[in-house]
Protein backbone atom coordinates (compact mmCIF):
# COMPACT_ATOMS: atom_id res chain seq x y z
CA UNK A 1 0.00 0.00 0.00
CA UNK A 2 2.47 2.68 0.65
CA UNK A 3 3.70 2.35 -3.14
CA UNK A 4 0.15 2.85 -4.52
CA UNK A 5 -1.61 5.61 -5.22
CA UNK A 6 -5.27 6.44 -4.78
CA UNK A 7 -7.87 5.10 -2.30
CA UNK A 8 -8.44 1.58 -1.15
CA UNK A 9 -10.89 -0.85 0.61
CA UNK A 10 -9.96 -3.83 2.99
CA UNK A 11 -12.64 -5.78 3.67
CA UNK A 12 -12.28 -8.20 7.10
CA UNK A 13 -14.75 -10.59 8.88
CA UNK A 14 -15.08 -8.77 12.77
CA UNK A 15 -15.16 -5.99 14.07
CA UNK A 16 -12.03 -6.58 16.01
CA UNK A 17 -9.83 -7.33 12.83
CA UNK A 18 -10.75 -3.76 11.28
CA UNK A 19 -9.60 -2.60 14.54
CA UNK A 20 -6.38 -4.43 14.68
CA UNK A 21 -5.64 -4.29 10.96
CA UNK A 22 -6.57 -0.20 11.26
CA UNK A 23 -3.68 0.26 14.02
CA UNK A 24 -1.28 -1.91 12.18
CA UNK A 25 -1.42 0.20 9.40
CA UNK A 26 -1.23 3.79 10.81
CA UNK A 27 2.07 1.88 12.62
CA UNK A 28 3.45 1.38 9.13
CA UNK A 29 2.94 5.25 8.35
CA UNK A 30 -0.29 4.04 6.04
CA UNK A 31 -3.14 6.24 7.17
CA UNK A 32 -6.41 4.69 7.52
CA UNK A 33 -10.01 4.57 9.55
CA UNK A 34 -11.66 1.31 10.65
CA UNK A 35 -15.27 0.94 10.11
CA UNK A 36 -17.92 -1.61 11.61
CA UNK A 37 -21.48 -1.69 12.98
CA UNK A 38 -20.02 -1.70 16.34
CA UNK A 39 -19.28 2.31 15.85
CA UNK A 40 -21.58 5.28 16.36
CA UNK A 41 -23.73 6.70 14.19
CA UNK A 42 -22.21 9.98 14.02
CA UNK A 43 -18.79 8.29 13.71
CA UNK A 44 -19.73 6.27 10.36
CA UNK A 45 -21.30 9.40 9.12
CA UNK A 46 -17.63 11.36 9.70
CA UNK A 47 -15.66 8.56 8.32
CA UNK A 48 -18.02 7.91 5.27
CA UNK A 49 -18.05 11.70 4.17
CA UNK A 50 -14.27 11.37 5.65
CA UNK A 51 -13.79 8.52 2.75
CA UNK A 52 -15.65 10.68 -0.16
CA UNK A 53 -13.29 13.58 0.58
CA UNK A 54 -9.90 11.30 0.21
CA UNK A 55 -8.58 12.07 3.75
CA UNK A 56 -7.22 8.39 4.43
CA UNK A 57 -5.62 5.77 1.84
CA UNK A 58 -8.07 3.56 2.72
CA UNK A 59 -11.01 2.39 4.72
CA UNK A 60 -10.28 -1.15 6.56
CA UNK A 61 -14.47 -2.63 6.95
CA UNK A 62 -16.45 -5.21 7.69
CA UNK A 63 -19.42 -5.86 5.47
CA UNK A 64 -21.27 -3.06 7.10
CA UNK A 65 -20.35 -0.69 4.33
CA UNK A 66 -23.45 0.14 2.57
CA UNK A 67 -24.34 -0.69 -0.94
CA UNK A 68 -25.39 3.21 -1.54
CA UNK A 69 -21.84 3.98 -1.35
CA UNK A 70 -20.60 5.10 -4.68
CA UNK A 71 -17.28 6.29 -5.01
CA UNK A 72 -15.76 6.63 -8.64
CA UNK A 73 -11.82 6.43 -7.36
CA UNK A 74 -11.29 3.44 -5.95
CA UNK A 75 -8.00 1.82 -6.88
CA UNK A 76 -8.12 -1.12 -4.63
CA UNK A 77 -9.90 -3.86 -2.46
CA UNK A 78 -8.62 -6.02 -0.59
CA UNK A 79 -10.35 -9.39 1.05
CA UNK A 80 -9.01 -10.42 3.99
CA UNK A 81 -12.01 -12.35 5.27
CA UNK A 82 -13.85 -14.65 2.21
CA UNK A 83 -17.60 -13.44 1.26
CA UNK A 84 -20.25 -15.80 1.81
CA UNK A 85 -20.89 -16.21 -1.85
CA UNK A 86 -20.18 -15.06 -5.25
CA UNK A 87 -22.74 -12.38 -5.04
CA UNK A 88 -21.07 -10.96 -2.28
CA UNK A 89 -18.43 -10.83 -3.57
CA UNK A 90 -19.02 -9.23 -6.45
CA UNK A 91 -21.16 -6.58 -5.13
CA UNK A 92 -18.19 -5.42 -3.04
CA UNK A 93 -15.47 -5.50 -5.49
CA UNK A 94 -17.79 -3.52 -7.99
CA UNK A 95 -17.42 -0.85 -5.89
CA UNK A 96 -13.67 -0.58 -7.63
CA UNK A 97 -13.16 1.32 -10.70
CA UNK A 98 -15.76 3.44 -11.15
CA UNK A 99 -14.41 5.97 -13.20
CA UNK A 100 -12.36 3.20 -15.89
CA UNK A 101 -9.49 3.29 -14.42
CA UNK A 102 -7.15 0.45 -13.40
CA UNK A 103 -7.79 -1.03 -10.13
CA UNK A 104 -6.86 -3.93 -8.17
CA UNK A 105 -8.92 -6.75 -6.68
CA UNK A 106 -7.31 -9.12 -4.22
CA UNK A 107 -8.48 -11.82 -1.97
CA UNK A 108 -6.66 -13.76 0.58
CA UNK A 109 -7.70 -17.27 1.90
CA UNK A 110 -7.26 -19.44 4.27
CA UNK A 111 -8.84 -23.06 4.80
CA UNK A 112 -9.70 -22.06 8.20
CA UNK A 113 -11.74 -18.67 7.01
CA UNK A 114 -14.89 -20.75 5.69
CA UNK A 115 -15.30 -21.57 10.33
CA UNK A 116 -16.78 -17.56 10.54
CA UNK A 117 -18.89 -17.81 7.53
CA UNK A 118 -19.99 -20.94 8.57
CA UNK A 119 -20.87 -19.66 11.76
CA UNK A 120 -22.14 -16.51 10.52
CA UNK A 121 -25.07 -18.72 8.03
CA UNK A 122 -25.99 -20.80 11.29
CA UNK A 123 -26.52 -18.12 13.46
CA UNK A 124 -28.60 -16.37 10.28
CA UNK A 125 -30.70 -19.67 9.68
CA UNK A 126 -31.77 -21.05 13.05
CA UNK A 127 -32.38 -24.80 13.26
CA UNK A 128 -36.05 -26.30 14.02
CA UNK A 129 -35.33 -26.73 17.67
CA UNK A 130 -34.97 -22.71 18.23
CA UNK A 131 -38.35 -22.41 15.87
CA UNK A 132 -40.69 -24.94 18.29
CA UNK A 133 -39.14 -23.26 21.41
CA UNK A 134 -40.36 -19.86 20.06
CA UNK A 135 -43.95 -21.26 18.75
CA UNK A 136 -44.39 -22.92 22.17
CA UNK A 137 -43.29 -19.58 24.02
CA UNK A 138 -45.85 -17.62 22.14
CA UNK A 139 -48.59 -20.33 21.79
CA UNK A 140 -48.79 -19.58 26.09
CA UNK A 141 -49.56 -15.81 25.43
CA UNK A 142 -48.77 -13.18 22.68
CA UNK A 143 -45.65 -11.86 22.83
CA UNK A 144 -43.58 -8.89 21.67
CA UNK A 145 -39.71 -9.51 20.17
CA UNK A 146 -37.86 -8.41 23.28
CA UNK A 147 -39.81 -10.62 25.18
CA UNK A 148 -38.78 -13.65 22.88
CA UNK A 149 -35.52 -12.83 23.29
CA UNK A 150 -35.62 -12.34 27.31
CA UNK A 151 -36.98 -15.95 27.06
CA UNK A 152 -34.76 -17.47 24.84
CA UNK A 153 -31.35 -18.20 24.54
CA UNK A 154 -31.21 -16.50 20.44
CA UNK A 155 -29.79 -13.44 19.39
CA UNK A 156 -32.23 -10.74 18.19
CA UNK A 157 -31.10 -11.63 14.83
CA UNK A 158 -32.18 -14.93 15.20
CA UNK A 159 -35.50 -13.87 16.65
CA UNK A 160 -36.42 -11.48 14.16
CA UNK A 161 -35.69 -14.51 11.24
CA UNK A 162 -37.99 -16.65 13.01
CA UNK A 163 -40.64 -14.56 13.61
CA UNK A 164 -40.74 -13.39 10.03
CA UNK A 165 -40.64 -16.69 8.56
CA UNK A 166 -43.47 -17.62 11.00
CA UNK A 167 -45.54 -14.80 10.01
CA UNK A 168 -44.94 -15.32 6.34
CA UNK A 169 -46.20 -19.12 6.89
CA UNK A 170 -49.87 -17.74 8.92
CA UNK A 171 -47.82 -19.44 11.97
CA UNK A 172 -48.22 -16.41 13.87
CA UNK A 173 -49.69 -12.96 13.61
CA UNK A 174 -48.66 -9.79 14.10
CA UNK A 175 -50.51 -6.82 15.95
CA UNK A 176 -49.20 -3.69 14.61
CA UNK A 177 -50.57 -1.44 17.40
CA UNK A 178 -49.45 -4.04 20.48
CA UNK A 179 -46.42 -5.17 18.00
CA UNK A 180 -47.08 -8.74 19.63
CA UNK A 181 -46.74 -11.98 17.84
CA UNK A 182 -50.02 -14.36 18.83
CA UNK A 183 -49.99 -18.04 17.50
CA UNK A 184 -52.53 -18.89 14.72
CA UNK A 185 -54.14 -22.12 15.62
CA UNK A 186 -54.60 -24.71 12.69
CA UNK A 187 -51.28 -23.66 10.72
CA UNK A 188 -48.47 -25.83 10.77
CA UNK A 189 -45.12 -24.70 10.61
CA UNK A 190 -43.03 -25.94 7.56
CA UNK A 191 -38.90 -25.80 7.83
CA UNK A 192 -38.47 -27.06 4.56
CA UNK A 193 -37.92 -23.82 3.87
CA UNK A 194 -35.83 -22.75 5.89
CA UNK A 195 -33.41 -26.00 5.97
CA UNK A 196 -33.07 -25.30 1.81
CA UNK A 197 -32.06 -21.65 2.47
CA UNK A 198 -29.57 -22.50 4.85
CA UNK A 199 -28.54 -25.22 2.20
CA UNK A 200 -28.81 -22.91 -0.24
CA UNK A 201 -25.98 -20.57 1.60
CA UNK A 202 -23.77 -23.35 2.45
CA UNK A 203 -23.50 -24.10 -1.03
CA UNK A 204 -22.81 -20.58 -2.15
CA UNK A 205 -20.03 -20.06 -0.05
CA UNK A 206 -18.68 -23.44 -1.46
CA UNK A 207 -18.29 -21.94 -4.68
CA UNK A 208 -16.83 -19.29 -3.12
CA UNK A 209 -14.48 -21.37 -2.10
CA UNK A 210 -14.45 -23.07 -5.75
CA UNK A 211 -13.12 -19.82 -7.08
CA UNK A 212 -10.16 -19.55 -5.03
CA UNK A 213 -8.93 -22.99 -6.85
CA UNK A 214 -10.05 -22.69 -10.33
CA UNK A 215 -7.07 -22.44 -12.92
CA UNK A 216 -9.88 -20.54 -15.35
CA UNK A 217 -10.66 -16.96 -15.81
CA UNK A 218 -11.83 -15.57 -12.62
CA UNK A 219 -14.54 -13.04 -13.62
CA UNK A 220 -15.64 -15.49 -16.03
CA UNK A 221 -16.60 -18.19 -13.27
CA UNK A 222 -17.98 -14.70 -11.27
CA UNK A 223 -20.26 -14.25 -14.48
CA UNK A 224 -21.40 -17.46 -14.86
CA UNK A 225 -22.49 -17.49 -11.62
CA UNK A 226 -24.79 -14.74 -12.20
CA UNK A 227 -25.99 -16.21 -15.13
CA UNK A 228 -24.00 -14.58 -18.01
CA UNK A 229 -22.81 -17.05 -19.90
CA UNK A 230 -21.55 -15.14 -22.76
CA UNK A 231 -18.73 -13.51 -20.85
CA UNK A 232 -14.89 -14.74 -22.10
CA UNK A 233 -11.72 -14.53 -20.82
CA UNK A 234 -10.95 -11.43 -19.24
CA UNK A 235 -7.38 -11.17 -19.94
CA UNK A 236 -6.39 -8.94 -16.65
CA UNK A 237 -7.17 -11.55 -13.59
CA UNK A 238 -3.76 -13.47 -12.62
CA UNK A 239 -5.13 -16.55 -14.13
CA UNK A 240 -5.31 -15.49 -17.56
CA UNK A 241 -2.16 -13.50 -17.25
CA UNK A 242 -0.35 -16.76 -15.78
CA UNK A 243 0.51 -14.41 -12.58
CA UNK A 244 -0.23 -16.10 -9.33
CA UNK A 245 2.52 -14.36 -6.60
CA UNK A 246 3.13 -16.09 -3.77
CA UNK A 247 4.65 -14.42 -0.54
CA UNK A 248 6.93 -15.27 1.67
CA UNK A 249 7.26 -12.86 4.61
CA UNK A 250 10.86 -12.60 5.57
CA UNK A 251 12.39 -12.33 9.27
CA UNK A 252 12.15 -8.96 9.49
CA UNK A 253 8.95 -8.72 8.62
CA UNK A 254 7.82 -11.41 11.05
CA UNK A 255 9.68 -9.78 13.81
CA UNK A 256 8.36 -6.46 13.12
CA UNK A 257 4.70 -8.19 13.29
CA UNK A 258 5.87 -9.56 16.36
CA UNK A 259 6.96 -6.01 17.85
CA UNK A 260 3.74 -4.69 16.91
CA UNK A 261 1.32 -7.69 18.26
CA UNK A 262 3.14 -6.60 21.84
CA UNK A 263 2.57 -3.18 21.99
CA UNK A 264 -0.75 -2.84 19.66
CA UNK A 265 -3.42 -2.87 22.60
CA UNK A 266 -6.98 -2.91 21.75
CA UNK A 267 -9.57 -0.44 22.05
CA UNK A 268 -12.08 -1.21 24.90
CA UNK A 269 -15.25 1.02 23.54
CA UNK A 270 -17.17 2.05 26.03
CA UNK A 271 -17.54 6.01 26.27
CA UNK A 272 -21.17 7.26 25.48
CA UNK A 273 -22.27 11.07 25.59
CA UNK A 274 -24.63 10.59 28.75
CA UNK A 275 -21.89 10.03 30.68
CA UNK A 276 -18.76 11.43 29.87
CA UNK A 277 -16.48 10.45 32.98
CA UNK A 278 -16.59 7.11 31.32
CA UNK A 279 -13.78 7.32 28.64
CA UNK A 280 -12.34 4.12 26.35
CA UNK A 281 -10.04 1.96 28.10
CA UNK A 282 -7.21 -1.02 26.52
CA UNK A 283 -7.25 -4.36 26.57
CA UNK A 284 -3.13 -5.80 26.65
CA UNK A 285 -4.66 -8.79 23.49
CA UNK A 286 -7.17 -10.38 22.20
CA UNK A 287 -8.90 -13.72 23.69
CA UNK A 288 -9.46 -16.46 21.25
CA UNK A 289 -6.55 -17.95 18.60
CA UNK A 290 -3.91 -16.27 20.41
CA UNK A 291 -1.11 -17.21 22.86
CA UNK A 292 -2.63 -15.04 25.55
CA UNK A 293 -6.34 -16.63 25.12
CA UNK A 294 -5.24 -19.82 25.54
CA UNK A 295 -3.47 -18.52 28.96
CA UNK A 296 -6.37 -17.11 30.03
CA UNK A 297 -8.62 -20.33 29.00
CA UNK A 298 -5.94 -22.47 30.98
CA UNK A 299 -6.13 -20.21 34.35
CA UNK A 300 -9.75 -20.13 34.42
CA UNK A 301 -11.25 -23.24 33.08
CA UNK A 302 -8.62 -25.58 33.18
CA UNK A 303 -6.09 -25.26 36.05
CA UNK A 304 -7.19 -22.24 38.37
CA UNK A 305 -3.99 -20.83 38.46
CA UNK A 306 -3.69 -17.33 39.00
CA UNK A 307 -2.34 -15.40 35.85
CA UNK A 308 1.35 -15.83 35.02
CA UNK A 309 3.87 -12.87 35.71
CA UNK A 310 4.29 -12.29 32.09
CA UNK A 311 0.65 -11.44 31.65
CA UNK A 312 0.10 -9.17 34.46
CA UNK A 313 3.02 -7.14 33.15
CA UNK A 314 1.37 -7.19 29.70
CA UNK A 315 -1.37 -5.41 30.95
CA UNK A 316 0.71 -3.11 33.12
CA UNK A 317 2.34 -2.00 29.68
CA UNK A 318 -1.03 -1.21 27.68
CA UNK A 319 -1.76 0.92 30.82
CA UNK A 320 1.81 2.99 31.07
CA UNK A 321 1.02 3.22 26.89
CA UNK A 322 -2.19 4.18 26.98
CA UNK A 323 -3.77 5.47 30.40
CA UNK A 324 -0.80 6.37 32.50
CA UNK A 325 -1.70 10.17 31.98
CA UNK A 326 -4.49 10.44 33.61
CA UNK A 327 -3.38 9.71 37.08
CA UNK A 328 -5.39 7.56 38.77
CA UNK A 329 -6.85 7.21 42.48
CA UNK A 330 -8.20 4.14 42.92
CA UNK A 331 -8.22 0.57 41.32
CA UNK A 332 -11.35 -1.54 41.63
CA UNK A 333 -11.71 -5.00 39.60
CA UNK A 334 -15.28 -6.87 38.82
CA UNK A 335 -16.08 -8.98 41.30
CA UNK A 336 -16.50 -12.46 40.43
CA UNK A 337 -18.92 -14.49 39.35
CA UNK A 338 -17.84 -17.98 38.74
CA UNK A 339 -13.68 -17.55 38.15
CA UNK A 340 -13.43 -17.07 42.08
CA UNK A 341 -10.37 -14.32 43.27
CA UNK A 342 -8.31 -14.65 39.54
CA UNK A 343 -9.35 -11.13 38.61
CA UNK A 344 -8.62 -10.13 42.38
CA UNK A 345 -5.18 -11.44 42.31
CA UNK A 346 -4.83 -9.86 39.10
CA UNK A 347 -5.91 -6.32 40.21
CA UNK A 348 -3.84 -6.42 43.72
CA UNK A 349 -0.57 -7.28 41.57
CA UNK A 350 -1.17 -4.63 39.06
CA UNK A 351 -1.51 -2.26 41.75
CA UNK A 352 1.80 -3.58 43.20
CA UNK A 353 3.57 -2.30 39.91
CA UNK A 354 1.22 0.97 39.58
CA UNK A 355 1.39 2.02 42.80
CA UNK A 356 -1.81 2.87 43.09
CA UNK A 357 -4.28 1.94 45.98
CA UNK A 358 -6.41 -1.24 45.33
CA UNK A 359 -10.24 -1.19 46.43
CA UNK A 360 -11.78 -4.35 47.30
CA UNK A 361 -15.17 -1.74 47.74
CA UNK A 362 -17.05 -2.73 44.22
CA UNK A 363 -19.74 -5.80 44.63
CA UNK A 364 -21.74 -7.70 42.80
CA UNK A 365 -25.63 -9.16 43.21
CA UNK A 366 -25.50 -12.86 41.96
CA UNK A 367 -25.52 -12.68 38.12
CA UNK A 368 -24.95 -15.29 35.44
CA UNK A 369 -22.21 -15.70 33.57
CA UNK A 370 -22.28 -13.46 30.58
CA UNK A 371 -21.27 -16.44 27.90
CA UNK A 372 -24.54 -17.96 28.43
CA UNK A 373 -26.08 -15.12 26.82
CA UNK A 374 -26.20 -14.75 22.80
CA UNK A 375 -28.41 -11.87 22.76
CA UNK A 376 -27.12 -8.36 23.83
CA UNK A 377 -30.41 -7.52 25.61
CA UNK A 378 -29.68 -10.58 27.64
CA UNK A 379 -26.44 -9.86 28.07
CA UNK A 380 -27.52 -6.28 29.11
CA UNK A 381 -30.48 -7.16 31.39
CA UNK A 382 -27.88 -9.47 33.56
CA UNK A 383 -25.80 -6.83 34.47
CA UNK A 384 -28.29 -3.89 34.81
CA UNK A 385 -27.90 -2.93 38.62
CA UNK A 386 -25.58 -5.65 39.75
CA UNK A 387 -23.17 -3.47 41.34
CA UNK A 388 -23.21 -1.96 44.55
CA UNK A 389 -20.72 -0.49 47.13
CA UNK A 390 -21.03 0.02 51.20
CA UNK A 391 -18.83 3.00 51.52
CA UNK A 392 -19.86 5.22 48.46
CA UNK A 393 -17.79 8.58 49.82
CA UNK A 394 -14.54 6.09 49.04
CA UNK A 395 -15.10 6.79 44.95
CA UNK A 396 -16.50 10.51 45.13
CA UNK A 397 -14.25 12.68 42.81
CA UNK A 398 -11.79 9.59 42.05
CA UNK A 399 -10.37 8.58 38.90
CA UNK A 400 -11.00 5.24 38.95
CA UNK A 401 -8.98 2.31 37.23
CA UNK A 402 -11.38 -0.61 36.73
CA UNK A 403 -9.80 -4.12 35.73
CA UNK A 404 -11.28 -7.38 34.10
CA UNK A 405 -9.80 -10.12 32.36
CA UNK A 406 -11.74 -10.10 29.28
CA UNK A 407 -13.92 -7.86 27.61
CA UNK A 408 -16.77 -9.33 25.95
CA UNK A 409 -19.88 -7.40 25.14
CA UNK A 410 -18.64 -4.76 27.38
CA UNK A 411 -22.13 -4.36 29.39
CA UNK A 412 -20.94 -5.46 32.30
CA UNK A 413 -18.07 -2.42 32.11
CA UNK A 414 -20.27 -0.49 31.14
CA UNK A 415 -22.19 -0.72 33.90
CA UNK A 416 -20.05 -0.56 36.22
CA UNK A 417 -18.53 2.60 35.14
CA UNK A 418 -21.81 4.41 34.94
CA UNK A 419 -22.43 3.04 38.23
CA UNK A 420 -19.44 4.71 40.12
CA UNK A 421 -20.14 7.85 37.78
CA UNK A 422 -23.82 8.24 39.80
CA UNK A 423 -21.89 7.72 43.00
CA UNK A 424 -19.05 10.67 41.98
CA UNK A 425 -16.31 9.50 40.31
CA UNK A 426 -14.62 12.38 38.37
CA UNK A 427 -13.05 9.34 35.68
CA UNK A 428 -13.57 5.84 34.78
CA UNK A 429 -11.52 3.87 32.71
CA UNK A 430 -11.39 -0.12 31.87
CA UNK A 431 -8.19 -1.75 31.88
CA UNK A 432 -8.54 -6.22 30.41
CA UNK A 433 -5.90 -8.70 30.01
CA UNK A 434 -7.74 -9.35 26.36
CA UNK A 435 -10.97 -8.26 24.03
CA UNK A 436 -12.57 -10.81 22.38
CA UNK A 437 -12.76 -11.21 18.73
CA UNK A 438 -16.15 -10.06 17.16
Amino acid sequence: LNQRDGFGIIYVGTRAQAEDYHSWLISNGISSRAYHAGLLPESRKEIETGMMNDEWSCIVSTNALGMGMDKPNIRYIIHDQIPQSPIHYYQEIGRAGRDGKQTDIILMFHPDDTELSKALINKSRPDKEHYENVINLVKSEPRGEFDIIRNTSLTQTQIRTINSDLVDQGVFSKNLKTRKFSYVYGREYNHTTNNALKTLKLNELELMVAYTHINDCLMKYLCNYLGDKSQKKCNQCDNCLDNRIDYNLSNGLMKKIGDFRSSNYPILRVSNKKNTALIDGYAYSYYGKTLVGNNIHQCKYVTGDMFPDNIVKGVYYAYKSKLSNHKFDLIMYIPPTVSGILVEDLAKRLSDLMNIPLSNDLKKKNTQPQKVFNSGLRKKENVTDCFYIDNQTLVKEKKILIVDDVYDSGYTLKEAGNFLFDKGADLIAPLTIAKTLN
